[in-house]
Order: C-alpha cells, then sequence, then structure tokens
C-alpha cells in the first residue's frame, strides 16, 4: 500500500524542514497520538539515527517499533523505514517542496506492506483510516507550531491520489 498525505502550508518549505529537524518535532507529531509513546525521539535526521515508539494496539497489547532514519537531503527530503515492528516492510519519506515565496508543500509518503497475518482488505481499510486521522492531525500540530495556515489537498491511498494531465 501507498499512503500520500499532501498540504500545503502558508510558509517556507525551510519552516516546515527546521520544525520537523528540531528537537520537539517527532516528539511533539509522534507523540501527539494516543496510541503512540515516545521512547526514545531520534538525535538528528542522519541516516543512522533511530527513534523507538511504543505503539498500544488495545488495552494491553503493544509493540516497539524502531524506525531508523536511512536518508537525508536537508532542506528537501529525509526517510525513515521500519528496522523493527509490525509490518513486512515499512518506509516514510517526508518531502517538503518551496511552490512559491511564502508557500510550500509537505508531502509524507508511506509505502507498506502489512505483516502476513493482517494481509487482508479489512486490515488496509483500517490502516487507511488510521494512517489519515494521525496525518490530518500532525499537519494540523506542524501548522499550530510554525504558525501558519495549511490546506490539506489529498490524505490517502496513492491510488486516489490526483494527478496532474
Amino acid at each position: 500500500m501507498i499512503f500520500i498525505c499532501r498540504s500545503e502550508f502558508d510558509c517556507k518549505a525551510s519552516e516546515l524542514f527546521e520544525f520537523h529537524a528540531g528537537l520537539d518535532g517527532f516528539s511533539s507529531l509522534v507523540g501527539s497520538s494516543k496510541k503512540a509513546q515516545v521512547i526514545s525521539p531520534p538525535p538528528s535526521l542522519e541516516p543512522g539515527s533511530k527513534a523507538v515508539v511504543k505503539v498500544k494496539i488495545f488495552p494491553g497489547i503493544s509493540f516497539r517499533w524502531v524506525a531508523l532514519h536511512t536518508e537525508l537531503d536537508p532542506g528537501k527530503r529525509f526517510v525513515d523505514t521500519q528496522e523493527s515492528g509490525p509490518f513486512s516492510k515499512f518506509k516514510h519519506e517526508h518531502i517538503f517542496i518551496q511552490t512559491d515565496k511564502n508557500t510550500s508543500v509537505l508531502e509524507d509518503r508511506i509505502t507498506c506492506i502489512p505483516p502476513w497475518y493482517a494481509n487482508h482488505f479489512l486490515f488496509e481499510l483500517l490502516l487507511e483510516k488510521t494512517m489519515k486521522n494521525e496525518f490530518y492531525t500532525r499537519h494540523k500540530i506542524t501548522a499550530k507550531q510554525i504558525g501558519c495556515s495549511y490546506r490539506t489537498d489529498f490524505c490517502g491511498k496513492m491510488k486516489d491520489f490526483p494527478t496532474s494531465a
């Protein structure tokens, strides 16, 4: 599954990137979830740095998720992948695009393969709904922390993503 959440912000792409790279970026975004507890935020966005998060599925059932930063193009993009956790594969690309003097786009692009035991269309529907809620909230927090307005252009599975003709 490929999931994209793309929002336009009334600020510079450098401001979006700096917020994500800052000390409070990860904890305020991931820590905002009622289902996630940040155990160890990444020390930086540099490849090789790791984040550890405890994710609750149901009361009394949780798992440890380790995300490894693998790519960094300062000011434009960074990537983290699941080193250990619930998915067979999980890659999260954070893309920052300057579109006008004071307007930019933040695109979160997730490519994931569910675990074999959850490879079912109902799981995918639930996962998409959960991701939509998480990323709507994260983009809202980003705008609030930076102090700008934003609009979400698209948030959902790639098959539904509008393309230019």
